[in-house]
């Protein structure tokens, strides 16, 4: 992985960026998978140099908002309840 890290530095900052907002745009747009997601968080972030310790916090975001049985009790019950007030 370290090989892979800062893979989109050496391109030209508007094709990489604009690339990243394009694929944004898509996978927003066409409805993607919450995994489709994350993968394109997973190579934006190791193509654009972060350090790795995000790559712990895309992780747990993933856990998060990725297992329904964690997702449901901790953000979806209380997303409904202010719905309800």
């Amino acid at each position: 992985m370290q090989s892979l890290s800062g893979a989109l530095l050496g391109i030209s900052p508007w094709i990489s960026v604009g690339g990243a907002v394009l694929l944004t745009l898509i996978l927003g747009f066409t409805g993607a998978n919450f995994w489709l997601w994350m993968a394109f968080g997973l190579v934006a972030l190791l193509g654009f140099g972060a350090p790795f310790w995000t790559l712990g916090v895309l992780a747990a975001v993933a856990v998060l908002f990725g297992i329904p049985a964690i997702r449901r009790p901790i953000f979806t019950a209380n997303i409904v309840r202010l719905l309800k007030a």
